[in-house]
């Protein structure tokens, strides 16, 4: 008999379906992870905490940045702060596609934690490529002080370093994360991941 698979081609075109209509307007509430198996070198998870970052900015910058909308897009090409891998074959060519697949996002600079009212400074060098209804010639060098500002404190910072059977949860509305590289194969870095689906971002001033 045929062996069925759990994720079959129907299955998976309603999945995409449902992302593409949900993941321009909702952001995930938290995300919980865990490897089935951990590189024995590398391959940590580093976190930065956005609400410490928005508390510690000067005033003049949160009085400048409070209500602006931020512009996000997966392709790499389309970030200056980003660089495609040359040894990666086909990279800069799927990142091409990706532009023309994918719709940029619009989120708040600024965004009100929808439980704690908090707000945390929630951009990512990543992601984050302009700023809605600014010109790139002011845009980029106001997304690089920030970006400078959010990574200058250790103390924000945190580094998981993944053991086989760790489970991970957090708080996606008010921190950032970035998978790390630097193991080889045949070490593996295998990871399962759970997304809790939350709200549309938003601003609320203090």
């Amino acid at each position: 008999s045929r062996r069925l698979d759990p994720l079959d081609e129907r299955r998976r075109r309603r999945m995409r379906t449902m992302l593409r209509r949900v993941a321009p307007v909702l952001e995930p509430a938290g995300v919980a992870a865990r490897p089935s198996f951990a590189p024995d070198i590398n391959g940590d998870t580093h976190f930065l905490n956005c609400y410490q970052a928005w508390d510690a900015l000067p005033e003049a910058l949160k009085k400048r940045v409070a209500g602006l909308n931020a512009i996000h897009h997966v392709s790499k090409t389309l970030n200056p702060r980003v660089t495609v891998s040359a040894e990666r074959e086909g990279a800069a060519e799927y990142y091409k596609s990706r532009e023309k697949v994918v719709k940029p996002v619009t989120q708040p600079i600024v965004r009100t934690h929808p439980e704690t009212g908090r707000n945390a400074l929630y951009i990512s060098p990543r992601f984050t490529i302009a700023i809605e209804g600014m010109d790139d010639r002011e845009a980029q060098p106001l997304l690089d002080e920030l970006f400078r500002h959010m990574f200058s404190k250790p103390a924000w910072q945190y580094t998981h370093k993944w053991k086989n059977g760790d489970l991970v949860f957090w708080d996606n509305a008010c921190l950032i994360h970035m998978a790390g590289g630097g193991y080889e194969y045949p070490d593996t870095r295998r990871m399962h991941r759970t997304t809790i689906v939350g709200d549309r971002p938003f601003y609320r001033a203090a």
